[in-house]
Order: structure tokens, then sequence, then C-alpha cells
């Protein structure tokens, strides 16, 4: 509203208008609604969740990535994150990082996180592209789990593998899926597969 004031500065008139804004006063609380439940799922989920605005700097970390990091959200924020990551990992990981947003493409890649101990663990990052209902791109959002158990699985698997591909019998090492994981030499030569093939 506004008043309108004569030549002497008395107040004459009061005008204004006044509009019904219920209807953005529901869309608001809708908003907080669903603001709210997603971060309780991300807070809870058993994952490592972030995300990304278009300026490819992270704006939120879920209470999982916090806590495993030991870091606080202000210090994660922006590139805060990236120097958690193991200095020989931290270049690739960035570029993989930059070109996929370029590219407005879902990436996956493994990488060194140091924890709350300061010990460096492997995480599996997973990101994807965000799109507003018109299209128009909106950032990124991502998950992380610790895979370090299955690293140190292969890395045995591998040392293994040396004394097991000068066996002349079949080896094959299968999990209680029925997938297999490896297969020597022999069992190459004797089935036909390449290693590659049978996994």
């Amino acid at each position: 509203g506004k008043i309108e004031r004569d030549s002497r500065g008395n107040i004459v008139r009061f005008y204004g208008i006044s509009k019904d804004i219920s209807h953005y006063k529901h869309v608001e609380s809708a908003l907080r609604e669903s603001e709210q439940r997603f971060r309780m799922m991300a807070d809870t989920a058993p994952v490592m969740i972030w995300m990304a605005g278009c300026d490819k700097l992270c704006n939120y970390f879920n209470a999982v990535w916090l806590e495993f990091t030991g870091k606080s959200l202000e210090e994660e924020i922006g590139n805060g994150w990236a120097k958690g990551v193991h200095p020989d990992d931290r270049d690739r990981c960035v570029q993989i990082y930059s070109n996929a947003f370029d590219a407005r493409q879902a990436f996956s890649m493994e990488y060194r996180l140091q924890d709350k101990d300061q010990e460096y663990r492997w995480i599996l990052d997973k990101g994807s592209p965000r799109f507003n209902s018109d299209g128009s791109f909106e950032g990124y959002i991502g998950s992380c789990i610790d895979i370090t158990e299955r690293k140190q699985a292969e890395q045995k698997i591998a040392e293994q593998a040396v004394l097991l591909d000068v066996a002349t019998d079949a080896i094959l090492l299968i999990n209680l899926e029925g997938t297999i994981l490896y297969c020597n030499q022999s069992a190459e030569r004797i089935f036909g597969w390449t290693g590659q093939e049978a996994i």
C-alpha cells in the first residue's frame, strides 16, 4: 500500500491492493515438507550421499558422509571434499567428475577417501545428472559405498593367482551366488575359455 499526501504533508488517502497468496503458501509448505522428507531419507540411508549445483561445487553431504569423514558440512562443501581423496587418486577423480559434469553424463569411479580415523578406505562413487521438469540442468546427485573389503579380497586373489597359475589342475574360484571370480591358466587350457570369458 501507499500513502498520498497533500502539499502540506497531510495524509489525504491510503490506497493499495490485496492479493490472495494461499496457493503460494501451500506450494511453499509442500516444498518444505518435500525437503524434510529428502533430508530424512538421505540421512538414514546406509550410503554416503552428495549433491552439486550447476557450478560443479558440492552443496550437500548427508549425515553418513559427514560421519565417515569426521568433517563438518562447511569443510566438505564446495571442493572441500577433494582434500580427503588420496593424493594418488585426486587428479584422476577430479578429471572424471569434471568430464562427466561437462557432458551431463552419469559416472562411476573408485578412489580412496580418508575416514575420520585418518585411514584411507576405497569408495565406489556413482554420480547422476539432475534435470528440472523443463529439462534444464540442475546439477548432480551421487552416492558412495565403502568397498575396502572387496578391494582387499581382489588383492588377495591377485596375489594367490600367481601361485594358482602354475598348478596343472583347473582351479576356479566361485562365490556363493555361483559367479566365477577367477580361473587359472590350466582351467583356460582345459575348458577352452579365456579368463575374461569365464569371469
